[in-house]
């Protein structure tokens, strides 16, 4: 059944268990449709530029002892970080002549949640 959200109504929640005929997790609740759309357009977009896609799932937590970011740009600075250490090898290995470079551009998908612990932990999935 599809409904909208009571904090934003603009956006739908969905507790069927496939979406675009793939199977998904509502067992903890509804998920946003508008969310599983733009994660659905991403794969689709990364499968495009890379037939031989690898996809990793990544959880990211904060330590303890450090507060929450508050800034916003946590993933950002993640994945450009990520992408400049990708980028930083294939340029070491191209120079040192050991292997073809192929070009690699980094796609990820999020989500932020927050259970019982004081800091938001981090859902990703990231494809090369």
């Amino acid at each position: 059944m599809n409904v909208r959200s009571r904090k934003n109504k603009n956006l739908k929640l969905t507790t069927k268990p496939t979406f675009l005929g793939r199977p998904i997790q509502t067992e903890h609740g509804p998920l946003y449709i508008d969310y599983l759309e733009k994660m659905h357009n991403t794969i689709d977009r990364a499968l495009d530029e890379y037939p031989r896609l690898m996809a990793i799932r990544v959880d990211l937590r904060f330590p303890k002892l450090r507060k929450n970011e508050k800034s916003g740009n946590v993933m950002t600075d993640f994945l450009r970080s990520l992408q400049s250490q990708i980028d930083h090898s294939g340029k070491r290995k191209k120079r040192e002549g050991s292997v073809r470079v192929h070009p690699c551009k980094v796609r990820i998908a999020w989500v932020r949640e927050r259970s019982s612990s004081i800091n938001d932990h981090y859902h990703l999935l990231l494809m090369f």
